[in-house]
C-alpha cells in the first residue's frame, strides 16, 4: 500500500463503524449534495469520555473541556502515511472482518469501534512520539502549540485517563475507587505517577490534540460547503460523577445530592438524573473561571452553540441522595452574571447561542429575562402552541421551534 491510506478507507462513508470528526456525514465534502439547508447549523459529535464507553447518554458530559477521541478519524492522521505498523492493521484480515461486523450492526457498537481505533491510534502516536515529540518538526510544535492553548486542563485530563486505565474506577465519584493518595489532582502521588508515566500522558494529551485538528477540518468543510453557521455543538447541564472534570474540580461540584427535575405533565414522579450540581457560592469564588472555560472550549471551531437545559442558569433541581425526584428542592444560580459571560463568550468567539428551556419554568418573566442578549431558545413541537393550536414558538423573542432537542 505505500505510504497512502490503507485499501479498506478508499471508500469508507461512515470510517470505523460510525461517524467521526473529520467530515461528519459528509457535510462539507466539495461536490457533495446538500445534506441540509445551508441556514441550518449542522450537529457535531457530542463531548463523551474515552474511557466509559457506554456512557452515550445524552445528559451528561463526561468531560465537558475535552472530547471523545471514539470519534478521530485514524485515515484522515497525518501520522498514517509514515506508521507502517498502523497501515499493517487496519490492512488484517483480523481487522477487517471486525469492521465489518460492527459496520453492519442495528446500532453502534461503541465498545467494538473503541477496540478497532485503540491498536491504530497507539501505533500513530508510537511514530509521532519517534518522529516529532519534543523535537522541532512543523507536527512537533503544532502539539506544543496546543498543550499550551490548553494549559493545565489538558494536563489534568490527560493524568485523569492514564490513572483511570490503570484503576478502572467503574462508575461512581471520580476516584472513589482508586487508592486515597490518588483521588486528588494536587496530591504528590500524582505528581509522582505523572511524572513516571510521561509517555502515556502525552497520548491522551496527542488524542485530544488529534480530535481538535479534526474538528476544525470538519469545520473548515462545513463553512467551504455553504452551511452559513457551520457546525453545532451541545453543551450538556452537567458533567459525569465519575469524568475528568469532576476529579479535578472536586470542590466544584456537590456530594449527597444529583440534578433532576420535579414531578410535571410528562414526568409524574419527576426525574433523578444522577449527575453532580455545581455549588453556585463556589463558582462565584472561582470568578466563573470553569465555567468560561467550559464555554470557551465548546465554542471552539462552532458557529453554534447549544446549551441543554438553559434555565439551569438560573435555577437547578437538585435531588438528595437515596431520596425520590419528588423530595427534591431547587437551588439559584446567579442568572444575570452567567448571562453575561455568556453573551460575552458569545462575541468574543463570534458563535450563536441555542438555549433548550425545556423542563419547569417559573412563569414566561423568566424567559424573557436574558431576551436582549440571551440564547436563542428552541422548543420542542409537542409542548410549543402557536395559535389555533399550530406548533410555534409561543410568541416569545428570539425563539424557535424544532421537531428535536437533543442533537
Amino acid at each position: 500500500m505505500g505510504a497512502g491510506r490503507p485499501a479498506l478507507f478508499a471508500a469508507l462513508p461512515r470510517r470505523l463503524g460510525h461517524g467521526g470528526l473529520h467530515d461528519p456525514g459528509g457535510t462539507g465534502r466539495r461536490g457533495a449534495p446538500p445534506r441540509r439547508r445551508r441556514d441550518r447549523p449542522e450537529s457535531a459529535a457530542r463531548a463523551l469520555s474515552a474511557r466509559t464507553l457506554e456512557d452515550c447518554g445524552l445528559t451528561a458530559r463526561p468531560a465537558g473541556l475535552f472530547v471523545n477521541v471514539l470519534y478521530i478519524d485514524p485515515a484522515a492522521v497525518p501520522e498514517l502515511a509514515e506508521a507502517p505498523k498502523a497501515r499493517a492493521i487496519m490492512d488484517g484480515s483480523g481487522f477487517r472482518e471486525r469492521l465489518q461486523a460492527a459496520r453492519a450492526a442495528e446500532l453502534v457498537d461503541y465498545r467494538a469501534v473503541a477496540e478497532l481505533k485503540r491498536p491504530v491510534l497507539e501505533a500513530l502516536f508510537e511514530r509521532f512520539r519517534q518522529r516529532h515529540l519534543g523535537r522541532e518538526s512543523a507536527r512537533g510544535r503544532a502539539f506544543d502549540a496546543f498543550r499550551s492553548v490548553c494549559g493545565p486542563a489538558l494536563r489534568r485530563h490527560a493524568v485523569f485517563e492514564a490513572l483511570a486505565e490503570r484503576f478502572e474506577p467503574g462508575g461512581g465519584e471520580a476516584g472513589s475507587g482508586w487508592p486515597e493518595e490518588y483521588r486528588s489532582p494536587d496530591s504528590p502521588a500524582v505528581a509522582a505517577f505523572a511524572e513516571r508515566h510521561a509517555e502515556r500522558i502525552a497520548f491522551f494529551e496527542y488524542l485530544q490534540w488529534l480530535a481538535d485538528e479534526q474538528f476544525a477540518q470538519a469545520a473548515g468543510s462545513a463553512r467551504d460547503g455553504g452551511l452559513s453557521v457551520g457546525l453545532y455543538r451541545d453543551l450538556a447541564i452537567s458533567s459525569a460523577g465519575h469524568g475528568a472534570e469532576a476529579w479535578g474540580n472536586r470542590g466544584l461540584h456537590a456530594r449527597g445530592a444529583s440534578i433532576g427535575s420535579p414531578p410535571d405533565d410528562f414526568n409524574l414522579h419527576g426525574q433523578d438524573w444522577g449527575l453532580p450540581p455545581l455549588i453556585p457560592e463556589r463558582l462565584m469564588e472561582s470568578a466563573y473561571e470553569p465555567f468560561i472555560a467550559t464555554l470557551r472550549w465548546n465554542m471552539r471551531h462552532a458557529g453554534a452553540l447549544r446549551i441543554d437545559h438553559v434555565m439551569g442558569l438560573m435555577r437547578l433541581y437538585w435531588v438528595p441522595d437515596g431520596r425520590s425526584a419528588e423530595e427534591g428542592a431547587y437551588v439559584h444560580y446567579p442568572l444575570y452574571d452567567l448571562l453575561g459571560i455568556l453573551a460575552l463568550e458569545s462575541r468574543r468567539n463570534r458563535c450563536m447561542v441555542v438555549g433548550e428551556d425545556l423542563g419547569t419554568v417559573p412563569g414566561r418573566g423568566a424567559r424573557r429575562a436574558g431576551s436582549g442578549r440571551g440564547p436563542v431558545l428552541p422548543r420542542a413541537l409537542f409542548r410549543a402552541r402557536g395559535r389555533r393550536g399550530l406548533p410555534g414558538a409561543g410568541g416569545l423573542p428570539r425563539a424557535g421551534a424544532g421537531d428535536g432537542q437533543h442533537a
